[in-house]
């Protein structure tokens, strides 16, 4: 439970870096207004949720299985949307736009399956605790997302945020997420 727990932090770090920053990133490094920002904010929240669902959905068609592999499958791809974004600099703006609005789709559509998963794991006694622990690591990546980006990024660079915020915690997500059994 710990470490599906400490996934869940992890994958907290891409999602609050798009959520609290994708706007001030794609203005400043890209140019892109703040009609468009609201536009690509909209969409990755309405494609977060289709993705939460979907994923459900997904799982929940092959008897809940598959629930921790498509965290796992989540955390890779936002962590290639990341080094992407670290990797674009100030190119093409359509392209950190998308990048921006993949990562965010996916940083945001993890959050059903994980749930489901630490209390279908922790079994009907200590769901409960399970919930909560999960929900207390959330809440710590989350809050300390918006504390840590401000100091990198004024003793770095924006493609070192997409790094160390974005990229590394996906892939250490991937990593400590317990693999399914057969």
């Amino acid at each position: 439970m710990w470490r599906i727990s400490l996934s869940a932090f992890l994958l907290d770090f891409p999602q609050f870096t798009v959520l609290s920053f994708a706007a001030i990133y794609l203005h400043r490094e890209h140019g892109i207004g703040l009609t468009a920002i609201s536009g690509l904010l909209f969409a990755v929240q309405a494609l977060g949720a289709v993705s939460r669902v979907w994923s459900g959905r997904w799982t929940d068609s092959r008897g809940g299985r598959h629930r921790r592999g498509i965290v796992i499958v989540y955390s890779w791809v936002i962590a290639a949307c990341f080094v992407g974004l670290a990797l674009c600099g100030s190119g093409p703006a359509w392209i950190a736009a998308a990048l921006m609005v993949v990562a965010g789709l996916l940083s945001c559509g993890w959050h059903g399956v994980h749930y489901a998963e630490i209390a279908i794991m922790a079994g009907k006694e200590r769901s409960g605790t399970a919930l909560g622990l999960e929900n207390t690591m959330v809440f710590a990546g989350a809050f300390l997302t918006p504390l840590v980006i401000p100091g990198i990024l004024a003793a770095t660079s924006w493609s070192v945020v997409m790094l160390l915020v974005g990229a590394v915690p996906a892939v250490l997500s991937a990593v400590v997420m317990p693999r399914e059994g057969r």
